[in-house]
């Protein structure tokens, strides 16, 4: 039984079928699961910030959480530098990953067009290095599989272990300079 539901991004309220989305995951905590949260990530972007408010008004208990994001933006966590470039000694193929507090334990799974993630960072990660390790249905998501998007995903991502970003500018890994480099080139095949 799934205990929270929270739909992010990027914004998600500006995809197209956001209030569509809200509307098929109420009635699943109705109907099916009446102790499920269910809720979004916001930084309550000006021209989409009108889905939020019918949102509430349809449904008083859905959960909206600010992402603060004010600008200048600043990032309290440097995201793009992973653990196995600042610290492989530590950070390893033996390193047991677990997951960080924000995708694991607050966050839940990340589900976007290619499966179901163990965090909702996952889905971008994989989709940025190239990786297809989705999983692809709810009948195939088992603790194993979340486990070794774990070993995959958590070595890449800065939110891991929480390093401290610096406020003048970003910081980025050599692994994250190199994947960022060829995503942008794939765009631009496209």
């Amino acid at each position: 039984t799934w205990t929270r539901i929270t739909l992010t991004g990027g914004e998600p309220t500006m995809h197209d079928n956001f209030e569509e989305i809200v509307d098929i995951l109420m009635d699943y905590k109705k109907n099916h699961n009446p102790k499920c949260h269910i809720g979004t990530y916001t930084y309550h972007h000006p021209k989409f910030y009108y889905k939020i408010e019918n949102v509430m008004k349809k449904y008083p208990d859905f959960e909206v959480k600010d992402t603060e994001k004010y600008q200048p933006r600043v990032h309290k966590i440097a995201q793009f530098m992973a653990p196995v470039d600042v610290e492989p000694e530590k950070y390893n193929s033996e390193h047991l990953y677990h997951g960080c507090n924000d995708g694991a334990r607050l966050c839940g799974l990340g589900l976007d067009y290619t499966g179901f993630y163990c965090c909702p960072v996952g889905a971008a990660i994989a989709r940025v290095f190239q990786l297809d390790i989705g999983i692809k249905t709810v009948a195939e998501l088992t603790v194993a599989k979340l486990i070794d998007q774990y070993k995959t995903l958590c070595p890449k991502c800065g939110m891991y272990t929480y390093y401290k970003a610096n406020v003048d500018k970003d910081l980025i890994s050599p692994i994250w300079t190199e994947a960022i480099k060829k995503y942008n080139e794939r765009r631009l095949l496209k």
